[in-house]
């Protein structure tokens, strides 16, 4: 992906996250309200290059793994859409202190908002990005995975990260 679609879809996360999209809250599946859906277990590989694995183990930085469910609104929801142009269903973070596996089991999403995306079926969204605790600035420069959810359960995901500028 080009530096400048890169720069357009984190616009548009952060156009996303300032409408406020819901999160995941990880309750078990028998105690859900009916209005929430539990996201099949899927698995997120973040790989770091040598340079930003040794700056962020000298800064003593987190990595955050940032997966969102959202859909494309059908032409009748489309007033019903966020300021992304987007429909939000959930988004849930998980905190990694160094490179390797993020597992994703037990978050949710609002299943009532289906019926206002297209196909009725949850696209997801993973950003990868430092936890700011040394720098107020994010220090990577990841890859990003956009796609169906059942291509992430089957497939599972590797992000690729480096430094912002290496």
């Amino acid at each position: 992906m080009g530096r400048i679609n890169r720069l357009l879809l984190l616009i548009a996360l952060a156009a996303m996250f300032a409408c406020g999209c819901n999160s995941g809250s990880g309750k078990e599946a028998s105690t859900l309200p009916s209005s929430q859906a539990e996201v099949p277990r899927f698995t997120v590989s973040v790989q770091l290059s040598p340079k930003a694995s040794a700056k962020l183990k000298k800064m003593k930085e987190t990595i955050i793994v940032s997966a969102s469910l959202f859909g494309y609104p059908t032409r009748a929801a489309q007033s019903k859409a966020e300021c992304s142009g987007e429909i939000g269903l959930g988004s849930v973070d998980k905190e990694m202190d160094e490179p390797g596996v993020a597992i994703f089991e037990g978050s949710t999403y609002d299943k009532s908002k289906l019926s206002l995306i297209e196909n009725q079926k949850p696209l997801l969204l993973i950003n990868v990005f430092s936890g700011r605790k040394s720098s107020e600035d994010n220090l990577l420069d990841c890859s990003v995975f956009q796609d169906s959810v059942d291509r992430a359960v089957k497939d599972g995901i590797r992000i690729d990260c480096k430094l912002i500028g290496e």
